[in-house]
């Protein structure tokens, strides 16, 4: 269907440059007819709904919170997730919380649960399912991991940058390389690589640093009134041609 139907529109908006540039390589589309525009995940909603109290005992304790987000599925690559906490939590007395549909795929979440049996985890890791509201959770955890082996854009990374919580992601296509920011402590480790996932998380972990301000540029990527604005703007032109 891609290749049928996008070379007869008018603009194709892509959520990344990743993801036009799969676009581009897998598809024939011209570069051209493609614009990225990012979505609009930052808003005064997202910090309204991240000032909901939610109980859970681990935040009323000293103890850092890891957490992660999204359905249990092969892309998201939570088996790595576990084999690098069981290494962070040798050297960093923490807990890890993922939220996301636990059944979306049994295979993932049968082998998922093998590793914390396996790693005598089950103490420190809430499976927690899904969240209609997650953002407390993730204002209030201190590191946010994803380790996806693919992505189009992960919007939980731009919310735990929102929410002022430290991230560090797997470098995978696509979507992370564009939203993090080394500069300001983000961390980009290698696909399936727990060894590398784990001493990134606890170098972050260990120097107890604030996460730095947002960035301007990075707010009017993700900002709900920019990205209106560039829709009305490629609206408008599509309209005067």
């Amino acid at each position: 269907p891609v290749k049928l139907i996008y070379p007869w529109s008018s603009k194709i908006v892509s959520v990344s440059d990743g993801v036009k540039k799969d676009l581009i390589d897998n598809f024939c589309i011209e570069e051209a007819s493609i614009k990225t525009i990012y979505n609009p995940i930052i808003s005064d909603e997202l910090y309204m709904k991240a000032e909901e109290k939610i109980e859970h005992p681990w935040f009323t304790e000293k103890t850092p919170v890891i957490i992660s987000m999204g359905r249990f599925v092969k892309a998201k690559d939570y088996p790595t997730l576990i084999k690098a906490f069981n290494i962070i939590r040798k050297s960093i007395e923490c807990k890890l919380m993922i939220l996301g549909d636990i059944d979306c795929d049994t295979n993932v979440r049968d082998e998922v649960l093998g590793l914390i049996e396996q790693f005598n985890l089950k103490k420190d890791v809430d499976l927690l399912g899904f969240k209609k509201n997650p953002y407390p959770y993730i204002k209030n955890a201190d590191l946010y991991i994803l380790s996806s082996i693919f992505e189009g854009l992960p919007g939980a990374l731009i919310q735990a940058k929102a929410l002022g919580c430290h991230v560090v992601s797997t470098d995978c296509e696509s979507g992370p390389r564009e939203i993090l920011e080394p500069e300001n402590g983000d961390v980009l480790v290698p696909v399936r690589d727990y060894h590398a996932l784990a001493q990134a998380a606890i170098s972050v972990m260990s120097s107890q640093r604030k996460p730095l301000p947002l960035s301007e540029s990075f707010i009017n990527k993700y900002n709900d009134r920019s990205v209106t604005d560039q829709y009305l703007s490629l609206f408008k032109e599509l309209l005067e041609k």
